[in-house]
């Protein structure tokens, strides 16, 4: 191991290697976006202010100052930098969800229905598949098993038929996984999707009571 005597005279004095790292620290944004400081970049430099008066204390001056500081510029960089890549890696919280909130038995259970077909003949898979599931809402209610309110969600749904008519809550749910998926979760439609929905929505009326 080389020894410090050997090592050769610096040329740049300890006032050079304090504006260097300054101007190391400065310049460097963290992979923030530029113009005014970010908060990360405050940090860093207030950081830098207190390393540098400590390192100038107990070091001096000379090579060995700057090599300090190199170190902890690059420590400093590699933990900001994680820190920003895991808070971009973290899950996002989910948007609240805005469900069907129309009146659905201000318009009779086969209009709906009609409706659904006229946009499949379009090749209007999704929003024949809400119209599907408004066509199954408006008969539930027309039938009494749900109540019509204004700002309902699907989960509203669920929960109301599954305490009034638990027998159809999973035929029912799983065609409102149908509606959610595509008109919310932006999944491919067409007409798989259309008749499994249809085949759960007709499980779900045979068990409504006459």
């Amino acid at each position: 191991m080389a020894q410090l005597a050997d090592l050769p005279i610096p040329e740049t004095g300890p006032d050079d290697a304090r504006r260097t790292a300054e101007q190391v620290m400065s310049d460097f944004t963290w992979g923030e976006p530029e113009g005014d400081e970010s908060l990360v970049q405050q940090i860093a430099r207030a950081i830098g202010e207190a390393i540098d008066a400590v390192v100038g204390a107990l070091f001096g001056s000379g090579i060995l100052t700057l090599l300090v500081w190199a170190a902890i510029i690059v420590a400093v960089g590699v933990l900001v930098l994680a820190i920003i890549r895991r808070r971009r890696a973290m899950p996002k919280r989910s948007k609240p969800t805005v469900r069907v909130t129309s009146l659905e038995a201000s318009r009779q259970p086969h209009e709906w229905q009609s409706e659904a077909e006229q946009y499949e003949a379009k090749g209007e898979w999704k929003l024949g598949l809400r119209a599907r599931y408004r066509s199954l809402v408006s008969e539930l209610i027309h039938r009494r098993q749900l109540r019509d309110v204004p700002g309902r969600t699907t989960g509203e749904f669920r929960i109301e038929l599954h305490d009034r008519l638990p027998v159809a809550a999973e035929p029912f749910s799983a065609a409102t996984d149908l509606f959610d998926r595509a008109w919310y979760g932006d999944r491919p439609t067409g007409p798989d999707e259309a008749a499994e929905f249809q085949r759960h929505a007709d499980e779900v009326l045979g068990r409504v009571p006459a």
